[in-house]
């Protein structure tokens, strides 16, 4: 069917072989001219296959040994089986002798087949069962077309021992064989809801992660503020008091200091996990290497490997650089902030070039930070005096960084708060060396 183009009763991927010739001995061969019988019409067909087929052939032969002594032509069709089999050729027989079924279930190589048939109905389902030799069913049909009582009961009383025994045997296997089969089917079917119920459990869980993730990254986030805020606020308190009374105060302050770094500790501890969690459900395989764009897991920071050294990578992500363990990066389809171009030092900046303040309000602290320095640098070396810094009130972390940032500067003389008129608690006056 495959060699002349017609559509094959087969699976996908089904591989059809390459044969050289086919031969068949099919139906009755008898020849009245040549005076033949049944039976060696079928005996000349098979010597004649047997002379000339080869590994490459396709044989059929149907109702091998039929039409003579059941016994000799069973024997002669189970030698003439394994002649082909020694041979290498591909064979399909089709037979109602026990003592050939029983070589074909005993004997490598060699496979057993039958199409099942229902005994209630005493019709064809046309199911091909492999492994399972079929059962004739010769008196049960002949019952059915009316065939005399004790006919029947002489047939079945003169049947062979062996026989009977043979017949109940594939009967049995018949039976085994459909159970067997439902069985799979059953099995089949309630893996395959087992196997939805898993996937849409396994969903459901990402999802109240990502959800519960979210909410304890934004809590986190605002305990962080509010911390920082706490501690501006408690020393700006104390800067204020009395000489007698910030003793005092500063010991309720280290309580609540304590206090607050326990709490730190907690927030750090769930911003690991998180971290943990991401990398670890991280949808795509990661290579870092130098170029290659990577996110900062459990921050969202987005940047470009410039470096791989020691196990930590060197990034640049946006006006930062910054260095973290290899294994916190992941996968990303973000891309990374460009930075601003690098300021050109080869000429000394005048006063008229820098303006006297910058405005940083709004910005987060990683984005504000390289541009204040950049900027105190250079004020500094056009020889400004006195310059502003305009953070603004916020929550008062970046007016805490950028007094760290003085703080460190060795050109820097001093740095205020601004006064009354001067933006108050928003702007940092900052006076040069």
């Amino acid at each position: 069917m495959a060699w002349l183009g017609l559509p094959v009763p087969a699976r996908d991927g089904t591989v059809i072989g390459n044969f050289d010739e086919i031969f068949a001995d099919i139906g009755d061969e008898q020849s009245i001219e040549q005076n033949l019988s049944t039976f060696s019409a079928h005996l000349k067909k098979i010597v004649h296959i047997l002379k000339n087929a080869t590994k490459e052939s396709l044989i059929l032969l149907d109702e091998l040994g039929a039409g003579t002594d059941p016994h000799e032509g069973a024997a002669l069709g189970v030698a003439i089986l394994e002649t082909l089999k020694e041979h290498g050729c591909v064979t399909l027989a089709t037979t109602h002798h026990n003592p050939v079924k029983q070589y074909a279930l005993t004997t490598d190589g060699v496979e057993t087949a039958s199409m099942e048939f229902d005994i209630e109905k005493l019709q064809p389902t046309y199911h091909l069962l492999m492994g399972i030799p079929g059962r004739s069913s010769a008196l049960l049909i002949a019952k059915r077309y009316g065939m005399p009582e004790e006919v029947l009961r002489l047939a079945q009383s003169s049947l062979d021992a062996r026989e009977l025994t043979a017949e109940d045997i594939m009967s049995e296997l018949n039976e085994r064989k459909a159970a067997l089969d439902n069985a799979e089917r059953e099995f089949q079917t309630t893996m395959q809801e087992a196997q939805n119920l898993k996937q849409a459990y396994q969903s459901r869980v990402a999802e109240i992660d990502i959800q519960r993730d979210k909410i304890m990254q934004a809590a986190d986030r605002k305990a962080e503020k509010f911390i920082a805020k706490a501690e501006e606020t408690s020393k700006e308190i104390i800067r204020s008091m009395e000489e007698a009374a910030r003793d005092a105060a500063r010991k309720g302050y280290n309580v609540k200091r304590r206090e607050l770094k326990t709490l730190k500790s907690v927030i750090e501890s769930r911003t690991k996990k998180r971290t943990e969690r991401e990398i670890e459900n991280s949808p795509k395989p990661f290579e870092p290497a130098p170029g290659v764009t990577a996110m900062i897991a459990g921050s969202g920071i987005v940047g470009v490997i410039n470096e791989i050294k020691n196990g930590r990578a060197y990034m640049t992500a946006g006006p930062m650089s910054v260095d973290v363990p290899v294994s916190q990066l992941i996968a990303t389809d973000k891309k990374a902030k460009v930075a601003a171009p690098p300021v050109d030092t080869s000429k000394l900046p005048t006063a008229d070039s820098v303006p006297p303040s910058i405005m940083v309000r709004g910005m987060l602290v990683g984005e504000a930070m390289p541009l204040v320095e950049n900027y105190l640098d250079r004020a500094y070396r056009s020889n400004h005096s006195v310059v502003t810094v305009i953070h603004g009130r916020g929550e008062g972390i970046l007016r805490r960084e950028v007094h760290a940032l003085c703080s460190r500067l060795h050109y820097v003389k001093s740095f205020r708060l601004g006064g009354e008129g001067e933006g108050g608690f928003g702007v940092t006056i900052v006076t040069f060396k």
